[in-house]
């Protein structure tokens, strides 16, 4: 059923009959074009109908009217670009205006001009844009359905845009769908519980994924989008947000099983919901503190390992130890609802352990950072010298094409460059072994560079997360 949803069925989730308990259903989208769409399909598969038929068809059928207005309808949730507006008139003085040309075409090349080809190709077109207008206006209508029925509680969508309508399905438990479909990479898909008016926040995501941002876990409860894996990016695994009308059934299957836990037993949910979350957060910063060989969440949630060593592994803790200092606020927010002081003092303990280890290792760096800058400072002449020597033969090679390019040797547009190098290491035999100087040099020189920016960068980072820690005890009066 997954994949009919929002397109011949909305997924949503009504009351049980004669019960408080929440179910996961379907609501069909009825088609109010079928028999046009059967007849469009008809006379465009048909080459003995032309294309004036089936305007003439479209315009004697008054129905298609309907159609007309605009619609933030999403083809592709993770899309961009969604939404269209319909006027059928328009459309069929375009087509109409497309077909004369089509003709001018034919009587202008009619040897090398395919009219048959190009005629198919329109109809293929009528079809396809009619049949995304029939289904717009078919969910329009599946929707208002829903908006008028008291028996449907929420509901899935492909509405692009930004939307976060909330839904108080009891007395203590509400949901905000938050969606951003049709804006590309900055599509979401979120569901925020909401219980007794706190936001429950899936704070073991900070310890689950080797990227987080505090800023982005606490918007939800849970993300629906599926992670693609693109690339690397300074050692870390980047992905993409993919975003699938499949998913909406997993929103509402867990909006649906939270909504009825919190009614079951108000134990039960905060263990789940909330106790679980704060114990998956702290033991994960603990192991961290003890542990080189992490596991995380990756592409379509599985999982991968990652070894950090040296500097980059105390980085790493600094950054998820120090990191989980912002979620302290969230976690005390709990507080209204369940006993959590021992997670707010775990937490604490694990940053005091880890700031004199963040110190010694910023000055281990800069330690290392003198020995690497005047290793840097006396490969610099070498270095500029050679550069120097490589840029004076470059431009002798240079003289060199063009006076064969000048005695017709080759052209301009067509550069012999084997015929090039072998006569330029007949003028300077001494070059083979520059060149190899100049590469040894010049390598050593980059990953001179190159080591010293990463560790800098590294140094920074441990700097800004030692600060973090040490603020947050001054300010908190925490000893």
């Amino acid at each position: 059923m997954e994949d009919k949803i929002n397109n011949e069925v909305l997924c949503i989730l009504r009351y049980k009959e004669d019960s408080k308990e929440i179910i996961l259903d379907y609501e069909p989208i009825e088609s109010f074009f079928k028999e046009e769409a059967q007849t469009l399909d008809n006379l465009c598969n048909n080459e003995k109908y032309s294309i004036s038929d089936i305007l003439n068809y479209i315009k004697k059928n008054p129905k298609f009217n309907q159609l007309n207005g605009h619609y933030k309808y999403c083809t592709k949730l993770d899309g961009t670009y969604q939404g269209f507006s319909v006027n059928v008139d328009e459309e069929l003085l375009r087509i109409k205006e497309t077909e004369l040309i089509l003709f001018q075409n034919k009587k202008d090349n009619p040897e090398t001009f395919n009219f048959e080809e190009e005629i198919i190709n329109i109809k293929d077109n009528i079809i396809n844009k009619f049949e995304l207008w029939f289904k717009a206006y078919d969910i329009n209508k599946a929707y208002r359905k829903c908006y008028d029925s008291e028996k449907i509680l929420t509901f899935s969508h492909r509405i692009n845009g930004w939307s976060n309508p909330e839904y108080k399905l009891n007395d203590n438990f509400s949901i905000e769908v938050k969606t951003n479909f049709g804006y590309g990479n900055s599509s979401y898909f979120y569901i925020k519980v909401r219980y007794k008016n706190i936001d429950i926040t899936p704070i073991s995501e900070w310890i689950n994924y080797e990227i987080a941002k505090f800023s982005e876990i606490i918007r939800y409860s849970k993300s629906f989008a599926i992670r693609v894996y693109v690339g690397t990016y300074n050692g870390k695994r980047i992905f993409k947000p993919i975003i699938e009308n499949c998913r909406w059934k997993d929103a509402m299957e867990y909006t649906k099983d939270a909504c009825n836990c919190s009614q079951k037993s108000e134990i039960e949910f905060i263990e789940k919901y909330v106790i679980e979350e704060c114990e998956k957060m702290v033991s994960g910063l603990e192991d961290i503190m003890n542990k080189s060989n992490f596991t995380f969440i990756g592409e379509k949630d599985s999982h991968y390992q990652v070894d950090k060593n040296g500097h980059y592994l105390i980085e790493f803790r600094g950054e998820k130890v120090s990191g989980a200092l912002d979620f302290i606020s969230k976690i005390i927010e709990y507080n209204k609802i369940a006993q959590i002081n021992s997670f707010i003092l775990r937490v604490e303990t694990v940053n005091k352990e880890i700031q004199p280890i963040l110190l010694n290792e910023a000055k281990l760096i800069c330690d290392k950072l003198i020995k690497l800058n005047e290793e840097l400072r006396i490969l610099n002449p070498t270095y500029l010298k050679l550069q120097k020597e490589n840029s004076d033969y470059n431009k002798k090679k240079e003289l060199l094409k063009l006076d064969l390019i000048k005695n017709d040797i080759f052209t301009v547009s067509k550069v012999d460059l084997t015929f090039l190098n072998l006569k330029f290491n007949e003028l300077y035999p001494e070059y083979s072994n520059f060149e190899q100087e100049f590469k040894r040099v010049y390598f050593e020189y980059k990953a001179l560079k190159e080591k010293i920016i990463n560790l800098e960068k590294v140094k920074k980072n441990i700097i800004v997360y030692e600060n973090k820690i040490n603020e947050y005890f001054k300010t908190n009066n925490r000893a």
